[in-house]
């Protein structure tokens, strides 16, 4: 089990960590697209107390970062 951040600008943690981000994307049951850029995924595999940080591209009025990340948690 791992956790995940989400931030608004995703440029800092991939300075700090000195890693580019990984796009990503999947379309909601309702037809929505979310994309996002993520960096993290591959050290929850060596130790799941890591976080997963995640920023949202296309977030809109109707979509906020709570909905969108239990979206994710529930299909990945």
């Amino acid at each position: 089990m791992s956790w995940v951040v989400a931030t608004n600008d995703i440029s800092p943690v991939e300075e700090r960590l000195g890693r580019s981000s990984v796009e990503g994307s999947r379309k909601r049951p309702d037809g929505t697209e979310l994309k996002w850029k993520q960096v993290g995924v591959l050290g929850t595999i060596k130790d799941s107390q890591l976080p997963i940080l995640v920023h949202f591209e296309n977030l809109s009025s109707n979509l906020n970062v709570r909905s969108a990340l239990s979206t994710l948690s529930r299909n990945s």
